[in-house]
């Protein structure tokens, strides 16, 4: 009887004891994903899986590294958005000086003219310099809609 007592006692210890090693593993793996999860939140997104199991915590952690690239790729693709966008602000700006440079001068030129004929070919010169004007900034608008979310790009193959 006091064996059977002490082989019982013996495996409840030893079980107890392999019961709390694995809590401890399950806590330190709990922990590492929550980690995982801080960086990616914190836009860390260079995560590599130290382990191929197939237990609960490991399908969670595949699961948070999918994530993780999916959130790196979006990142990047609107990083790229965005200096395109920067780049077509700033090419539109530019633009937009030359032809109002144009029509100051034709101004200036066409308040001294006395001429009608040349009067008549600023006008035309100056009508022509407002409609790339218009064209441009009409683009411009365009583009601040997107940079600001307003309006999206509808996809499609032609």
């Amino acid at each position: 009887m006091i064996l059977s007592v002490s082989v019982c006692i013996a495996f409840g210890l030893a079980f107890a004891v392999l019961f709390l090693g694995y809590l401890k593993i399950q806590k330190k793996q709990t922990m590492d994903i929550a980690k995982r999860i801080e960086r990616i939140n914190l836009g860390d997104y260079s995560l590599q899986i130290d382990r191929n199991s197939e237990d609960e915590l490991s399908l969670l952690d595949n699961q948070i590294y999918r994530t993780a690239v999916k959130f790196r790729e979006q990142a990047e693709n609107s990083n790229k958005d965005k200096e395109n966008l920067q780049k077509s602000l700033s090419d539109i700006s530019h633009q937009l000086k030359t032809p109002l440079t144009s029509m100051m001068v034709m101004s200036d030129l066409l308040k001294d003219e006395k001429d009608e004929g040349k009067r008549n070919e600023f006008l035309s010169i100056i009508e022509t310099q407002l409609d790339k004007m218009k064209w441009l900034i009409t683009n411009l608008l365009k583009i601040s809609k997107l940079d600001a979310g307003a309006t999206e790009f509808k996809h499609e193959k032609f």
